[in-house]
């Protein structure tokens, strides 16, 4: 589930942005870091934000039990937060 979520939240961002966005192609060749910044609702950076937080902190060890919980119900919620 984690893999899966990974693969699948950074492509959400990139086509959010290019919704937004004029250039496209600049979209999607900006560091995800500064791609989640220019996210056009709040509530849906935040979730981002806290989605690779939590990921980062999972697969540097990949014991915290909490951590996987906690980016997966971040990332459930990005999704949630992309299709209101």
């Amino acid at each position: 589930m984690i893999r899966l979520l990974c693969t699948q939240v950074s492509p959400v961002v990139y086509q959010v942005l290019s919704i937004e966005q004029e250039d496209a192609v600049k979209v999607w060749q900006m560091p995800k870091n500064e791609a989640i910044k220019l996210l056009p609702d709040e509530e849906m950076k935040a979730y981002a934000e806290r989605f690779y937080e939590h990921a980062k902190r999972y697969y540097s060890n990949e014991t915290s039990i909490e951590d996987a919980l906690k980016l997966i119900e971040n990332g459930v919620a990005f999704f949630k937060s992309v299709q209101l």
